[in-house]
C-alpha cells in the first residue's frame, strides 16, 4: 500500500488533502496547479504541526522537496510558538512580570490586525483554556 494511502486511512479528515497530492496522472516532482493550491491553502491557513508534517511526508513522497522543507518549517515554527505560549502563561501564573507584559503585548498587537500576534494570542488562549491554574 502506498504512503498515501495508509495517512489517509489514519487521517480521514485530510482525506482530500492526500488525494490531491497523490493524483497518479501527474509525474513525481511535478508541481501541479492543484498542488500549488493545497501547498499555498496549507502554508496560508493551517497552524496544526502534525497536519503540516503530515502533508510535508506527502510533499517530499510526490518528489517535491522545496514544497516538502517549508511545510516543516512552518511546522517547526508553529511548535516553538506553542513552547513560548506555555512559557509565557506559566511565567504569568508564576508573577513574572515581564512574561504579563509580554502577553500583554501580543494581545494589543493581535487587536491591531498582526497576524504573528494573532496567532500567538490564540496559542496563550488555548493553552490556558487546556492547563488550567492550580489552586493554591
Amino acid at each position: 500500500m502506498h504512503l498515501w494511502h495508509r495517512q489517509r486511512a489514519a487521517h480521514p479528515a485530510d482525506a482530500a488533502l492526500h488525494a490531491t497530492l497523490a493524483q497518479p496522472a501527474t509525474a513525481p516532482g511535478q508541481m501541479t496547479p492543484a498542488r500549488a493550491a493545497v501547498h499555498g491553502e496549507l502554508m496560508a491557513g493551517c497552524n496544526d504541526p502534525g497536519k503540516l508534517k503530515r502533508a510535508a511526508a506527502l510533499f517530499g513522497h510526490e518528489g517535491l522537496p522545496e514544497q516538502a522543507k517549508a511545510l516543516l518549517a512552518k511546522a517547526a515554527h508553529i511548535h516553538e510558538m506553542m513552547h513560548g505560549a506555555k512559557d509565557i502563561v506559566e511565567r504569568s501564573r508564576a508573577g513574572d512580570q515581564h512574561a504579563m507584559a509580554m502577553a500583554k503585548a501580543i494581545g494589543e498587537q493581535a487587536q491591531a490586525g498582526s497576524k504573528r500576534a494573532l496567532l500567538s494570542a490564540f496559542l496563550i488562549e488555548q493553552y490556558s483554556k487546556q492547563h488550567p491554574a492550580k489552586a493554591a
